[in-house]
């Protein structure tokens, strides 16, 4: 699938299914955001948790990516492109990616440049929380090491016992879920409040805001089902498709993940 397909189905999937839970049933309704002048088309990606700014990008006939917010029914042009809006808070504060591939942060008509975090690619493979807490991953003397910045400050998570890590998600208390290498395979480490914890082998992990991590386990080639919660770890049961994967994460775990 083309990029720009994948980004509005991304989008159909944030604008409408937020706005239609945002409202009563009675009063759920589709509403099309438009687009800024002189562009032809639009797709929103991120929405704020209470439901009053959506943002996204809005694109003209030369492809090149505008940043939007959109609130109280307007659709408002922020003077700049961008590649990717990961998050939008309960103020209205925008945090994604530039079309330099730089993270930006966007507060009160100011956008502040926060570096590109020495990684590249589309959408950097950053994910940004609700507080604007970042997991990223970055070249540490020649291998991959995961990072979480945090308040101007970024901290190297290091590895969970191999040379390398990536970082694959961050949830709004600042915990982080990836991988790291082992000797043995791919192994999920969480991290939390200065501690990795190996969770042994897997991927596909996401974690929300409970602090409950979900991943995915090959078993006699088989994949199973991982919950690790309040310290214990649970198989889950055999998942048959992706399908399966993500709607469980998303309805059987918890309402909300965070997932960039």
């Amino acid at each position: 699938m083309e990029r720009s397909g994948l980004r509005r189905l991304l989008a159909l999937g944030i604008a409408v299914g937020c706005l239609l839970t945002a409202t009563s049933p009675a009063s759920s309704a589709v509403i099309d955001l438009g687009y800024l002048s002189g562009d032809r088309t639009s797709w929103a990606t991120a929405i704020s948790d209470n439901g009053n700014y959506i943002a996204g990008i809005s694109q003209g006939s030369d492809y090149s990516g505008h940043a939007f917010l959109y609130s109280n029914g307007g659709m408002t042009d922020l003077g700049f492109n961008a590649n990717w809006i990961n998050v939008v808070d309960n103020t209205g504060q925008i945090w994604g990616t530039t079309s330099a591939g730089e993270v930006f942060r966007y507060s009160n008509g100011v956008m502040t440049d926060l570096g590109t975090f020495g990684v590249s690619g589309f959408g950097g493979l950053r994910h940004i929380n609700n507080s604007g807490q970042i997991a990223y991953t970055s070249d540490v003397s020649g291998n991959s090491h995961a990072f979480l910045y945090s308040a101007g400050v970024r901290t190297d998570l290091g590895t969970s016992g191999g040379s390398s890590s990536v970082a694959r998600n961050i949830n709004n208390s600042g915990q982080v879920v990836g991988y790291s290498s082992a000797a043995d395979g791919q192994h999920v480490f969480l991290y939390s409040a200065g501690v990795m914890t190996d969770l042994g082998l897997g991927s596909d992990a996401l974690i929300n805001n409970n602090g409950q991590v979900f991943f995915r386990r090959c078993i006699s080639d088989i994949g199973h089902a991982f919950l690790y919660s309040g310290g214990s770890l649970t198989d889950l049961g055999i998942f048959r498709n992706p399908g399966e994967l993500i709607g469980f994460t998303l309805i059987a775990i918890a309402p909300k993940i965070s997932y960039n």
